[in-house]
C-alpha cells in the first residue's frame, strides 16, 4: 500500500492584490542608522525551453547529499529536485517526462522506492509496506507499471510495481542468485536484467511477464548494468571482460558482444539517448565520477559534468515533450538577519554578505527581491518554489510576485517559516501571464520574513536555499 511522504508543514495560499506603485528597480543606496525594510536584488534568469531537448535525471553529491537533478542533454542547466538528508539515488524519468522514480532512504533504511512530478512535486512511496532494499526503477514504455529489484537478506528479485504503489508482481523468482537492475525493452515485450545465478554476474532476457529467462552473456567475467536501445536492437552494459570496467553494446539476443570504451578508469551505468545515436555513461576518468557522452560506435567521447562529488545513475527522458524551467539556486548558505541585518547584492556572478543595520522588533519585515527571465511566448501556468527555514518558530514567510499587467505585488502565499529546510510552493493562479512582463519575459518575486504572535523576537534568522520559477506553455 502506498503512502504520500508527509510534510511537516502545511501552507495556506493566498491571492490578495494591492497597489504598490509601478515597479522600479531596486538598486543599492545608503541606509540610515535604522530601517524599516532590509531588500536586496538578485538578478537571474531561468531558461525555459519548448519543446525542450532531452532530459537526463541523474543522482549527484555535488551539495553534500545524493539529490535528483536532472539537466539538458548537452550537461547545461542542472536543476536540482530533490532536497532531503536521506540519500535520492537511481532516477529515471517516465515516458511521457512528466514523473520521476527514484530510491530513497528518507523513511529509513534500507530504502523504498519513490516517484514524484518532475516540478520535485506529489512524492509517493511505493513500498513502504516492505522493510526489504527496493531500487533500480525502469518503467514500461506506456507508463502503467515500474519494473524493479528487491533485496532481501538472502535474496534479490526483479518486482514490478504499478506507479500508484499497487499490483506488486515478482517477474524473475529465481531459488538460487540475485536479480538485479531491470530496464524494459522499446515495446515493452522484453525486460534485460542481470543476475548471480549461474555463479557470477550475466546478462539475462526475459519476457515482461517474467517467463523465458535466458543468459545472453555467458562470460566468465562480470557483466552487469544493462539497458535496450531505443529501437530495441541492441543492449549496452558494462563487463569487466577486459580487466576493468568497461562500456559494451552487443545485439538483444546476445550476439556481436563489442568494446565500446578503452580506458584505465571505470567506464559503466550506460543510458541510450532518445534517437539511439548517443550512450551517456559514468566514468572516474577525471578523478570524481562525472557523466559522458559518446556515440553509439565508442567515437567522440564529452565529458558532461565537471563538480565536486559525484555523478551517476543516468538516465534519459525516452520523449521530449514537456517544457520545463531550469531553475536557479540562489542564496545558499546565505542568511537575511532580522537581529543584524544585511544587504545581499550582485557581484559578477557571486553574491557578496555586508554588515547592515540594526532592526527593532517593530522594524520588521526583513525582505529581498529576486528577479529571473523566461522566454516561452506565453505560459499555462507559473509557480515559484522557495526552500526556507527560520531560527524561530512564529517566523512568518509571505512570498509576493509582481503582477505586471496591474502594475501590483500580489501575495500568493504567507505561512509560518518551518524551523527546518521545507519547500515552500506559491502558485499564482489562473492568470500565469500577468506575472510575465510582456516583451522580455521577466518575473519578480519578493520574499519578506516577520516575526509573529503575542512574543516578537529581534534577533532571528531565516535561510533561503533555492529560489526558483517553473513554467508550461
Amino acid at each position: 500500500m502506498a503512502r504520500a511522504s508527509q510534510k511537516a508543514h502545511k501552507f495556506r495560499s493566498i491571492r490578495n492584490r494591492h497597489s504598490e506603485g509601478s515597479a522600479s528597480q531596486p538598486s543599492r543606496v545608503s541606509l540610515p542608522r535604522r530601517a524599516r525594510v532590509i531588500s536586496f536584488f538578485v538578478s537571474a534568469t531561468a531558461i525555459l525551453a519548448g519543446p525542450p531537448p532531452s532530459l537526463i535525471a541523474f543522482a549527484s553529491t555535488r551539495d553534500g547529499n545524493h539529490e535528483i537533478y536532472v539537466m539538458q542533454e548537452d550537461g547545461t542547466n542542472p536543476v536540482r529536485l530533490t532536497f532531503r538528508s536521506p540519500e535520492d539515488i537511481s532516477p529515471v524519468l517516465s515516458p511521457d517526462g512528466r514523473k520521476v522514480a527514484f530510491h530513497s532512504h528518507r523513511d529509513g533504511f534500507p530504502g523504498d522506492l519513490h516517484v514524484m512530478n518532475l516540478d520535485g512535486t506529489g512524492e509517493l512511496d511505493l513500498t513502504n509496506a516492505s522493510s526489504d532494499h527496493e531500487t533500480r526503477p525502469s518503467w514500461s514504455p506506456d507508463g502503467k507499471h515500474i519494473a524493479f529489484h528487491r533485496e532481501t537478506p538472502t535474496d534479490s528479485d526483479i518486482w514490478r510495481i504499478d506507479p500508484d504503489g499497487t499490483n506488486e508482481v515478482n517477474l524473475s523468482n529465481t531459488p538460487n542468485g540475485h536479480d538485479y537492475g531491470p530496464s524494459y525493452s522499446p515495446d515493452g515485450s522484453k525486460i534485460c536484467f542481470f543476475s548471480t545465478r549461474d555463479g557470477n554476474y550475466e546478462i539475462y532476457l526475459m519476457n515482461a511477464d517474467g517467463s523465458g529467462q535466458v543468459n545472453l552473456t555467458n562470460h566468465a567475467a562480470t557483466d552487469a548494468e544493462c539497458v535496450f536501445s531505443p529501437d530495441g536492437d541492441k543492449i549496452a552494459f558494462n563487463s569487466t571482460r577486459d580487466g576493468n570496467y568497461e562500456i559494451y553494446i552487443m545485439n538483444s539476443n546476445g550476439s556481436n558482444q563489442t568494446r565500446l570504451t578503452n580506458h584505465s578508469a571505470l567506464d559503466w551505468y550506460p543510458t541510450f539517448s532518445p534517437d539511439g545515436s548517443k550512450i551517456i555513461f559514468v566514468s572516474n576518468r577525471s578523478g570524481d565520477y562525472e557523466l559522458y557522452s559518446m556515440n553509439v560506435d565508442g567515437s567522440n567521447v564529452q565529458q558532461l559534468t565537471n563538480t565536486q562529488g559525484t555523478n551517476e545513475t543516468p538516465s534519459y527522458q525516452s520523449q521530449g515533450k514537456l517544457t520545463y524551467a531550469n531553475v536557479f539556486s540562489l542564496l545558499r548558505g546565505r542568511l537575511v538577519q532580522g537581529g543584524l541585518a544585511s544587504l545581499l547584492f550582485q557581484d559578477d556572478s557571486r553574491l557578496v554578505l555586508n554588515p547592515g543595520v540594526v532592526l527593532s522588533p517593530q522594524e520588521a519585515p526583513a525582505s529581498f527581491i529576486v528577479e529571473g527571465q523566461q522566454t516561452l511566448g506565453s505560459v499555462s501556468s507559473l509557480f515559484l518554489k522557495v526552500e526556507v527555514s527560520a531560527s524561530i518558530s512564529n517566523l512568518l514567510v509571505r512570498v509576493e510576485m509582481f503582477d505586471f499587467t496591474h502594475q501590483v505585488w500580489v501575495l500568493v502565499q504567507e505561512a509560518l517559516c518551518p524551523t527546518t529546510d521545507a519547500i515552500l510552493r506559491a502558485d499564482v493562479g489562473a492568470t500565469p501571464s500577468d506575472f510575465v512582463e510582456a516583451g522580455t519575459g521577466r518575473l519578480r518575486a519578493r520574499i519578506g520574513f516577520k516575526t509573529v504572535g503575542p512574543t516578537v523576537v529581534a534577533n532571528w534568522q531565516a535561510r533561503t536555499d533555492f529560489v526558483g520559477w517553473y513554467a508550461r506553455p
